[in-house]
């Protein structure tokens, strides 16, 4: 009945074979299909054929072993590790060196608009910007004398024939227009523009605003990071070593000591922000001891910067302690 058909007739029917439908719907595109179903065709037509294809069709690993499996895959070629090292050393040493210039930047981009608008410590302002600001308008003082001293040798005086004078290029009978008179704000924004290029011009010349917020060095790639890594990591565990060696044999903490567990306390940035006497103040209050105490120091730090007064500070801490008495009785109530 099979051998009877018409090739035409045979094909539409080989349409509802699974083998078929798989691969029109998984393996071929629409320009393929009559390929695939001409292959099919002579597959399924050929008693040897036909009887194999049933048999590998659930011994996938025979038919490898016999047709070979490089027909599906293939090795790729075996890659250098030496350039992969090269490359993914240049990638960190570059990622290492824009972090760190991502945090100069941030601090540099701050310090530039306080000084430029002249915040407060309230607003988030510092000393270091207000000196910054000091020497911005002095400089810019001097380059707008600069600027007027040179107008006025520019400009010449000659005398006409009937003894008037005039300067400059302005006719006789024309008036110099006068400038519109600008309000606070427009004085305040022109100002600002006039300060913001100078300002930034000195903040660009700080290389180190302390607590590793730095410009970009040689120490700062990836590499050389990973040379100092042993150095560093065999330094901070004999220091931690010896102090654990001085703890059990109950001596007195010594001045190292006490620098680096009240640095580590209330955190590297901290510690270089606040002045020399500060620290020396703040070794005696060992914060490494009471969280209470370093809250405490954290929230008067605080209040300093939002530019508090002391007697504020002292009026603050005496609610605080009168709230926290009262919280103690109700708990003990």
């Amino acid at each position: 009945m099979r051998l009877s058909l018409s090739r035409l007739d045979y094909l539409l029917t080989l349409t509802r074979h699974p083998f078929v439908i798989f691969i029109i719907l998984f393996t071929h595109t629409p320009k393929t299909i009559p390929q695939a179903i001409a292959k099919a065709y002579e597959i399924l037509t050929d008693r040897e054929k036909r009887a194999e294809y049933d048999h590998f069709r659930d011994r996938p690993d025979e038919y490898y072993k016999k047709y070979g499996s490089s027909v599906l895959w293939a090795y790729a070629p075996q890659t250098d590790a030496t350039l992969i090292i090269i490359l993914f050393l240049l990638a960190g040493n570059a990622f290492t060196y824009y972090a760190q210039f991502s945090r100069w930047q941030k601090i540099a981009k701050h310090l530039i608009r306080a000084a430029t608008e002249d915040w407060s410590p309230r607003q988030g302002g510092s000393k270091e910007s207000s000196d910054i600001r000091e020497r911005a308008l002095v400089i810019l003082a001097d380059k707008k004398k600069k600027k007027e001293e040179g107008d006025d040798e520019g400009v010449e005086t000659s005398t006409t024939n009937n003894g008037t004078t005039h300067s400059g290029g302005i006719n006789n009978g024309e008036k110099k227009k006068k400038s519109p008179k600008l309000t606070q704000s427009e004085k305040k924004e022109k100002e600002w523009d006039e300060l913001r290029p100078i300002c930034t011009e000195l903040v660009n010349k700080i290389d180190d605003f302390g607590a590793g917020f730095r410009k970009p060095t040689l120490h700062d790639l990836l590499i050389v990071r990973m040379v100092k890594w042993p150095y560093f990591m065999t330094k901070t565990i004999l220091w931690w070593s010896k102090y654990t060696v001085r703890r059990l044999k109950k001596l007195d903490l010594n001045n190292e000591e006490r620098e680096v567990l009240t640095k580590n306390a209330v955190g590297e940035i901290a510690w270089v922000t606040i002045t020399d006497e500060d620290r020396s103040k703040l070794l005696t209050l060992e914060l490494w001891k009471s969280i209470d105490a370093l809250v405490e120091w954290k929230e008067e730090q605080q209040m300093k910067t939002l530019g508090m007064s002391p007697s504020k500070r002292k009026q603050h801490k005496k609610i605080k302690q009168r709230g926290k008495g009262n919280d103690d009785e109700d708990h003990i109530d």
